[in-house]
């Protein structure tokens, strides 16, 4: 019969596990660059969008100068650029509202994810602890005394031997 790898009870209860500290960071950040992809997409399909409805009204006002001479027609010609160049500002001025919009949310979820980060963590005053094969270590089970270890900090590291163990409730 073969073993079977340890499951705890944060892995049942917890929407995803990740196996290392790197791969949680990954899992997290995976969905902002999607978010970032799709706003720089959204963004370049709406300026090209708003580009060729220009392009195409700028060759229909100039196709109606062409064809028509008249004082009235003039006029009215008059009339319809100003009417097309107010709409294009007020797109222009929706598109800027939008993408600042877009950015507000885009800071703001890049700030949460800054609030939650290992390093962010760590500054708090918590430490992560490795064993000597540099595997993450969970648990008091999982030390035995004179055991070296690596206790990463925000800013280095340090070595340590196990004095001595004691396992239960932590003194709260």
């Amino acid at each position: 019969m073969g073993h079977e790898t340890d499951t705890t009870i944060i892995d049942l209860v917890s929407d995803h596990r990740a196996s290392t500290p790197t791969n949680a960071a990954e899992f997290v950040c995976a969905p902002w660059r999607e978010v970032k992809i799709t706003l720089n997409q959204m963004e370049y399909t709406l300026s090209n969008s708003i580009e060729r409805a220009i392009g195409t009204q700028r060759e229909r006002l100039q196709s109606y100068q062409r064809y028509l001479s008249s004082r009235r027609i003039s006029d009215n010609m008059k009339n319809l650029k100003e009417k097309i160049e107010f709409l294009i500002e007020k797109a222009g001025t929706a598109i800027r509202n939008r993408m600042q919009l877009n950015i507000s949310l885009y800071k703001g979820l890049s700030g949460k994810l800054f609030a939650y980060s290992p390093e962010k963590t760590l500054k708090k005053g918590y430490v992560i602890i490795h064993d000597r094969n540099e595997k993450l270590l969970r648990s008091v089970e999982d030390l035995m005394p004179d055991d070296n270890v690596k206790l990463t900090f925000y800013d280095g590291s340090a070595r340590a031997e196990v004095k001595s163990i004691d396992k239960g409730k932590n003194d709260e």
